[in-house]
């Protein structure tokens, strides 16, 4: 009970901390990995790699990855597939963590003016999204290794679909940082 006044003046404190934080990064400093990305879908006469990996707690996982081996099995966050239409659909990977997992966001903002990803997983789709060239996605994902999670931030800009080879080429902007959800500098 002697340290009820203390906590009283700190409980005000980490709250408001807590409610910036929705607002503003921790970080000083934004570290961006800009790249361009073809992937194709797995049965496809491609054999390109068919998913792409935003969730990257240690820097080491590439951006692009073959989920289909079962070495990679639920390591990748997006997958191209081909709907009953023969469209390009991006998929998010199905979370086996409790509902927390990949998310695709459609946006009607130009690629180049998008500062910042929404940090609300309520707006985040957990459904394959129909891709079209020019179109811009963010990109959410949520790594976890049991104790802890991370977000991982990105946004996409379909550049080329090509449905003859199965194919979708990106450009990506990927926040390096664990729950950092700006992506320009």
């Amino acid at each position: 009970m002697r340290f009820t006044p203390f906590v009283l003046l700190i409980f005000p404190l980490a709250a408001a901390g807590m409610t910036a934080c929705e607002d503003t990064s921790i970080f000083n400093e934004v570290i961006l990995l800009t790249d361009t990305v073809t992937i194709g879908v797995p049965t496809g006469p491609s054999g390109l790699p068919s998913a792409i990996n935003i969730s990257r707690p240690n820097g080491v996982e590439p951006v692009v990855t073959r989920p289909e081996t079962p070495g990679d099995a639920n390591l990748w966050d997006f997958a191209l597939r081909q709907g009953a239409g023969g469209e390009l659909v991006l998929r998010p990977r199905v979370s086996t963590e409790g509902g927390i997992g990949p998310g695709i966001l459609p946006t009607t903002q130009a690629f180049e003016n998008i500062s910042r990803a929404s940090r609300a997983r309520s707006e985040y789709l957990t459904t394959p999204v129909t891709l079209t060239v020019g179109s811009a996605y963010l990109l959410r994902s949520q790594y976890s290794n049991g104790v802890s999670s991370c977000g991982g931030y990105a946004k996409a800009k379909v550049l080329e679909l090509n449905p003859a080879q199965a194919t979708a080429k990106f450009a990506l902007v990927l926040n390096e940082r664990c729950d950092d959800e700006r992506l320009e500098d």
